[in-house]
């Protein structure tokens, strides 16, 4: 018994009943992680960002090295939140009305429908085109917009917890 058929016992995608082109099924432990990894980076960023705005109004205030790693931080939760965007509109079955929708396509035009264009407005890079015009906005502010993924928390959450209550009692 090797790591690959552990692998394979434990993780929908390597299941060929549970993940089909590489599709991810809402009830698959990869859901789960991927959702609490959601959760946890849109709380960390809603508070993180409004500590930032609160009591470092400037990060330009603070050392080389906090300012670098700060930034590379918010940039990888953003690329997070790129790849969580490509998942959603290509990879995650959903279920509707108690109906699985599988088909790629179908996925697509529900998540374009519905969260497009709410995601895109968190993805927008707004530091970067305050900065090219020269403005003395601070970079905490420019994150705000990105807290407003917040509002998703609830849906992360309720999830989590109803695919943590599936795999507690199968």
């Amino acid at each position: 018994y090797n790591k690959l058929d552990w692998l394979a016992s434990k993780n929908d995608s390597f299941d060929p009943l549970r993940s089909s082109n590489h599709l991810f099924y809402p009830d698959g432990r990869f859901r789960l992680i991927w959702d609490l990894i959601c959760l946890i980076l849109v709380v960390y960023q809603f508070c993180i960002t409004f500590y930032r705005a609160a009591f470092l109004s400037d990060l330009y205030s603070i050392s080389f090295d906090s300012f670098v790693g700060t930034i590379v931080v918010d940039y990888l939760i953003d690329c997070f939140f790129l790849v969580d965007m490509y998942m959603r509109d290509k990879k995650f079955v959903i279920m509707i009305d108690g109906e699985l929708v599988i088909e790629p396509t179908d996925i697509s035009k529900v998540y374009r429908a519905k969260s497009l264009k709410f995601d895109l407005l968190m993805a927008f890079p707004y530091e970067i085109f305050a900065s090219i015009g020269g403005g003395s906005v601070s970079w905490s502010l420019t994150r705000i917009p990105k807290t407003f993924r917040i509002f998703r928390a609830p849906l992360y959450a309720a999830w989590v917890e109803r695919r943590v209550e599936k795999l507690s009692v199968g």
